[in-house]
């Protein structure tokens, strides 16, 4: 009698165990894809504000990225209506710098990078990698006025 009622108690111990994993294990998974969102979000907000600005911006107005194919991990331009510009990032934080007004643009901001080719020089490349618990780099090209 006194066996079987361990045996009981065992099964009941590890059926416990086992729901409580189970419970825990897709937490776990939606926590992380949660994380996955936030980042790309900010990753949006990133290419959103580059693409404004970089839109009437000149391949001969950019500083700081030669046509080298090497990539740079900063950015600077003079636009035609704001003077110059220059993005960088600072403790996460993606700012944007522009007539003496720092500006930030999205958190969890860990690199970015830009480079042009020498073949084409109009061409801009741009690496954003965000990170958080997890981590998340998109890529995306940009064709600049000659």
């Amino acid at each position: 009698m006194f066996k079987n009622k361990i045996i009981i108690l065992s099964f009941v111990l590890i059926s416990i165990a086992g729901f409580s994993l189970l419970r825990i294990w897709p937490v776990k998974q939606r926590q992380a894809y949660e994380q996955k969102v936030v980042l790309a979000k900010e990753i949006k907000k990133v290419m959103g504000r580059l693409m404004i600005d970089l839109r009437n911006t000149t391949a001969a107005s950019l500083k700081d990225v030669p046509a080298d194919g090497q990539w740079h991990g900063r950015m600077a331009f003079v636009s035609a209506g704001e003077g110059a510009v220059e993005y960088t990032i600072a403790q996460g934080r993606l700012i944007r710098v522009s007539q003496g007004v720092k500006q930030e643009i999205a958190q969890h901001i860990n690199r970015l990078k830009i480079r042009r080719y020498g073949q084409s020089p109009t061409l801009l490349e741009v690496q954003i990698e965000a990170l958080n618990k997890s981590q998340l780099t998109s890529n995306f090209k940009l064709r600049l006025r000659s």
